[in-house]
């Protein structure tokens, strides 16, 4: 509160006054500094003197009266005490034993009877000052040895006098200097504040557009050389308001002929906003109508607009991502990096008519999306490219479809399994690979269900499918994930064992088939038991075709079955022979039969003990 008024007192006061409290606190405080300083320093001084003098007592006291205490030698010690008390100012003397207490005391004033031994048991005395008077304690010493304790007391009046002395002529000093001050405030106010208020006038009248006035200010220091520039300067403005009206007077005529071809010219530009505005409109419509993001790059500036569409596609808000070409590249997926800086820089060395790429680019949350971004370069008179704009579409759910095309076309759409055109393509590549690896070897199993069209005649198809898939997800338990599991078509499944030892791994595999296809399979409530019949092909130098190891596997799973099934056989050579024999025998009949090649012979059975024919 004493803040804010002193404050609107200060500024609500003339020049004057401020210079006039300035120059008064300034002089004051330099006075009473002076001083005050001086009155210290004579007190430091007159203390020091005293208690110097003290010591030097206290010091022959050690010698004089030292061996006195020792033999309570009470005249000696008496008469030293008589020579103390008529020294000037001296009022009262006490002795002390070694052990500190009171002996005898002299003069004016009291002594307490025991005193602390720290007090004298220090080389050096011990000053306590108490309203005018000093008092001075000390050990006396013989040597090493404390022979007791000297008190010594002084009147200090005469310092306190001449301390108040010095300061009335401090004070008488002060007022002498201030009331100087004050009259120096009240003359160099009337010399600078005066004709500064005069000046002031002046230049109000001359902020309010009145130039016909000078200022009457004739003297020859500082504030009359500013008078005189204020007058020149005043006048030079009279001119150049003179001149600036006949000028505006020009410039008006100037405007109005500009204004009115400015007008024509808006007319025309409002005609081309209008236009533009139009085009703008069909190119926004024709953007949000293909629902493509829109990107526009500034290779001179490397500043890059991304539509508020582009940004919502990577799930961004307006304001979530800055205008930098790496907003874009750095969320392309690191497999598809190369191949987009590569294809960027083919059509800006103008090696491609336009930039088309497909690849992944990261969501917000993490995830990618597959996209299209197309790009056309804009390029100068010597062929270089220095803006390229374009479009980004969202292409996911083609790439999922193409996938899942992919997908279906080399899968069985009942069990998920690889289709026979898949595990023909991995027995294919196994097949190449044994080729380069001397001790790579594989084996393919041929799987075939016995009696599987029983559970459909008697089951349905249903529990037939059913049963299918239980299987397809039991053999993929206990294979290795290098392996392939395949279904043919029906109940036929074929097993792919990469990178086997010997044929005991594939006897071992097949034993677990045989076992886990035993177990029971529940199916619709109701519990279904089913076997397997297997050929098994290892792999040799002499196959050159998938379709041959198939073939081969298909003869020894019917070897299987025909040796009574739930079994697994090893194809051999003379397992093809048979077969190849077999159907060349069927072939020649089928043909025989056709070309009436048969003829019927009947032979006769004739029972000979009775000679008659009995057949």
């Amino acid at each position: 509160m004493m803040k804010k008024l002193w404050l609107t007192y200060w500024n609500n006061n003339p020049l004057a006054v401020k210079f006039t409290l300035v120059i008064i606190f300034l002089v004051t405080l330099a006075v009473t500094s002076v001083t005050g300083l001086s009155i210290y320093r004579e007190r430091v001084y007159f203390r020091s003197q005293a208690e110097d003098q003290a010591q030097a007592l206290l010091n022959s006291a050690a010698s004089m009266v030292g061996t006195a205490l020792v033999d309570e030698e009470e005249a000696v010690i008496a008469h030293y005490a008589e020579e103390l008390l008529m020294l000037p100012n001296f009022t009262h003397v006490s002795f002390y034993d070694p052990n500190g207490k009171l002996m005898v005391e002299y003069g004016n004033g009291a002594s307490e009877d025991q005193i602390a031994p720290e007090l004298y048991n220090q080389s050096d005395p011990e000053f306590s000052w108490e309203n005018d008077l000093l008092h001075a304690t000390q050990g006396l010493w013989a040597g090493n040895d404390l022979m007791g304790a000297i008190d010594v007391q002084f009147e200090t009046a005469p310092l306190l006098a001449r301390e108040t002395s010095l300061r009335d002529q401090g004070l008488i000093v002060a007022s002498v200097t201030i009331f100087a001050g004050i009259i120096m405030a009240a003359l160099l106010s009337r010399s600078v504040t005066g004709p500064l208020a005069e000046l002031l006038q002046a230049s109000r009248r001359v902020s309010q557009g009145d130039l016909s006035r000078d200022v009457a200010i004739d003297t020859n220091d500082e504030i009359g050389e500013l008078a005189r520039a204020f007058n020149d300067m005043v006048g030079s403005l009279n001119q150049s308001k003179e001149h600036l009206e006949h000028r505006v007077g020009e410039r008006t005529l100037e405007l109005e002929k500009a204004n009115a071809k400015l007008q024509s010219q808006m007319a025309e530009l409002e005609m081309t906003r209008q236009a533009l505005q139009e085009s703008e409109e069909r190119f926004s419509l024709a953007a949000q109508g293909s629902n493509d993001g829109i990107w526009d790059w500034d290779l001179r500036t490397n500043y890059v607009y991304f539509s508020d569409r582009w940004k919502s596609m990577l799930g961004f808000e307006q304001d979530e991502i800055s205008s930098s070409i790496e907003e874009w590249l750095s969320r392309v997926h690191q497999d598809d990096i190369s191949q987009v800086r590569a294809e960027l820089e083919a059509h800006l060395e103008s090696n491609t008519h336009h930039f088309e790429s497909e690849h992944r680019i990261q969501h917000m949350d993490g995830s990618y999306l597959w996209v299209l971004t197309r790009g056309l370069a804009v390029r100068d008179l010597e062929g270089r490219a220095y803006r390229m704009a374009g479009s980004q579409t969202d292409i996911t759910e083609r790439k999922k479809a193409e996938e899942q095309l992919l997908h279906d076309a080399f899968h069985d759409s009942l069990t998920g399994l690889p289709n026979r055109a898949l595990f023909i393509d991995r027995v294919g590549r196994a097949i190449e690979r044994a080729k380069r690896l001397g001790n790579y070897r594989f084996a393919v199993l041929f799987l075939d269900l016995d009696r599987f069209k029983v559970i459909n005649d008697s089951l349905g198809h249903s529990v037939g499918d059913q049963l299918l898939i239980g299987i397809a997800r039991r053999l993929e338990l206990f294979l290795r994930s290098i392996d392939t599991v395949a279904r043919l078509g029906g109940d036929e499944f074929v097993i792919l064992l990469e990178d086997i030892d010997s044929v005991n791994d594939t006897s071992r595999v097949a034993h677990r088939i045989l076992e886990e296809l035993a177990l029971p399979f529940y199916l619709d409530d109701q519990k279904v038991y089913t076997t397997v019949s297997i050929g098994i092909v290892h792999s040799t130098p002499s196959f050159e075709r998938p379709e041959d190891i198939l073939r081969d596997a298909d003869i020894a799973m019917y070897r299987a079955k025909s040796l009574g099934r739930a079994r697994f056989e090893i194809f051999e050579t003379s397992m093809r022979t048979r077969v190849m024999a077999r159907l060349a025998v069927e072939t020649d009949l089928r043909r025989a039969i056709g070309f009436q090649e048969f003829k019927v012979h009947y032979q006769p059975i004739q029972d000979l003990k009775q000679d008659r024919i009995i057949g």
